[in-house]
């Protein structure tokens, strides 16, 4: 599953049947319909169990990796993905 935000640190997760959420964090602010980066774009990789395990609030779909201890290290995870296709 692929999720994007550019205004906040969290993204709503519609389902449970995948294996890595890559979840792209690219603040930026809409002015006269453009799009205008504010800080740099992070890619972060966490994979499902631990998107599964972390509080999702009331809706139980809204996943903010600021609840994962070390959530830090996730980012540009990409080989976790490809640890997993050997």
């Amino acid at each position: 599953e692929v999720k994007h935000s550019r205004s906040g640190f969290k993204a709503n997760i519609s389902g449970s049947d995948y294996d890595f959420l890559v979840f792209v964090f690219a603040p930026s602010v809409v002015e006269n319909g453009i799009v205008k980066p504010i800080a740099k774009r992070k890619i972060f990789v966490f994979p499902q169990s631990i998107v599964e395990s972390t509080p999702k609030g009331k809706t139980q779909t809204n996943f903010n990796p600021k609840y994962i201890h070390d959530f830090e290290k996730y980012e540009n995870g990409y080989s976790q993905i490809l640890e997993a296709l050997s």
